[in-house]
C-alpha cells in the first residue's frame, strides 16, 4: 500500500446518470426538453424521479424527448 496517495479536496462527480436533470426542482405541471434524445434512452430519467420520489410522463419526437412532471 505504499504507492496510494491520498488526495484532499477532489470534488465527488454529479452522482449517476440523471442527476444532471432538473427533477427535484421541478413542480407539477413543469416540463424540459431534452434534444436528439429518444424515449427508450430515457430510463435513467425515470430511475432518477424515483429516487426523488416524483412521477414523470415523456413524450418523444423526432427532435428530441419533453419530461413533464406528472405527480
Amino acid at each position: 500500500m505504499d504507492n496510494i496517495q491520498i488526495e484532499k479536496n477532489v470534488p465527488l462527480p454529479v452522482a449517476g446518470p440523471g442527476a444532471k436533470f432538473p427533477l427535484a426542482e421541478m413542480e407539477v405541471g413543469d416540463s424540459f426538453f431534452l434534444p436528439d434524445r429518444m424515449p427508450n434512452q430515457c430510463s435513467s430519467i425515470y430511475r432518477a424521479a424515483k429516487r426523488v420520489g416524483i412521477v414523470i410522463a415523456t413524450r418523444g419526437s423526432e427532435e428530441g424527448v419533453r419530461v413533464w412532471r406528472t405527480e
